[in-house]
C-alpha cells in the first residue's frame, strides 16, 4: 500500500495514476476537470460499501501529514536556499513556527514536493498564498475524491449527504 511520503516524486499525471492505482479497481470514478485539466471541479464515485470504506481508509493514508521533523528540514532548506525580500525580516525561529503550524494539516507529499520545489523555481522565499498553491495543486484531487467517496458511504447508509 502507498503512503503519502510515497508519492513526493510523482508529478501530475504520474500522480493521478498513483492515487488510482492504490484504489479498489471495482470503484468507478467520474471527474468534472476544468478547462485546461489541471484541476478537478467535481468528483463522484459508485462502487460496494466495503470498497467504499477502503478507498477512504486508503485517501486518509494517502492525506497524512509529513513528521514535524521532516517537515521542519524542508522548510529549513528552502530557507536556506532562497532570499527573503527587506521588507522586515523575520526571525527564522518565528518563521518556522508559523509556516509549520500553516502546513501541519497537509498531505506528507505535497508539503515536501512544494518546500523542495520552490526553490529550484525561484530564488525568492515564497509568500504563504504562493506556497498554499502548489500545496493546494498536488492535494486537489484526493481531496476530492475523499469527499466524493464520504457522499457515497453516506447516501449508501440512508445518511443526508455533505462536501
Amino acid at each position: 500500500t502507498r503512503e503519502s511520503q510515497d508519492l513526493v516524486a510523482l508529478e501530475g499525471m504520474e500522480l493521478h495514476e498513483a492515487i488510482t492505482a492504490s484504489l479498489p479497481p471495482s470503484l468507478v470514478w467520474q471527474r468534472r476537470w476544468n478547462t485546461d485539466y489541471s484541476k478537478i471541479m467535481a468528483c463522484y464515485v459508485i462502487g460496494p460499501p466495503a470498497d467504499l470504506e477502503t478507498a477512504r481508509t486508503i485517501l486518509l493514508r494517502l492525506m497524512k501529514p509529513a513528521p514535524l521533523r521532516i517537515l521542519a528540514q524542508a522548510f529549513a532548506e528552502m530557507w536556506m536556499l532562497t532570499k527573503r525580500r527587506a521588507e522586515g525580516e523575520m526571525d527564522r525561529s518565528e518563521a518556522s513556527r508559523i509556516w509549520l503550524e500553516k502546513m501541519k494539516p497537509y498531505p506528507h507529499d505535497s508539503t515536501i514536493c512544494s518546500l523542495t520545489s520552490w526553490a529550484e523555481t525561484s530564488p525568492w522565499f515564497p509568500a504563504w498564498a504562493e506556497l498554499k498553491s502548489l500545496i493546494d495543486e498536488r492535494t486537489n484531487e484526493r481531496d476530492m475524491m475523499l469527499r466524493a467517496v464520504n457522499r457515497a458511504l453516506a447516501s449508501e447508509h440512508g445518511v443526508p449527504e455533505s462536501a
